[in-house]
């Protein structure tokens, strides 16, 4: 092990939704759950490897963060919970829970709590990742 994942810990206090009683919360449609399965698949495979830049594009206003910088390597989404925030399905709140490896072929998991929102890009309403609230080991239901 070279050593342990470097996390930026730039994220607002979880104060301005319902904190952990996702019972109060919804869950979306269908066809958004799958938008989103497919969004972290594409995202985590560019937060383990990419630049400030490509991961800025996942980012809403192409917000710069740091990821692994190919220190990992994104091996799956093991599970995902998505939750509305709003009476549409365009704001979500996503718990999700990676699989990765290190360097070695060591596999580890991380967790990551996001708001997400659906907004128009150019000429087509693509989701994006608004803000990271929690990163790390704490256990999201």
């Amino acid at each position: 092990v070279t050593d342990y994942p470097i996390f930026e810990a730039n994220f607002e206090p979880w104060n301005d939704y319902y904190s952990d009683d996702y019972e109060k919360l919804k869950t979306p449609s269908e066809t958004v759950t799958d938008e989103i399965s497919v969004l972290l698949d594409n995202f985590f495979k560019i937060y383990d490897d990419g630049t400030k830049d490509q991961i800025s594009y996942y980012m809403l206003d192409s917000q710069k963060i740091k990821g692994f910088e190919g220190q990992y390597t994104f091996d799956r989404v093991e599970t995902f919970e998505a939750y509305k925030l709003n009476e549409s399905d365009n704001k979500l709140l996503v718990n999700a829970k990676i699989s990765t490896k290190d360097q070695l072929g060591t596999n580890f998991t991380q967790k990551f709590r996001f708001i997400m929102v659906k907004q128009k890009a150019e000429k087509e309403l693509r989701w994006y990742i608004e803000r990271f609230i929690d990163v790390g080991e704490k256990n999201y239901q």
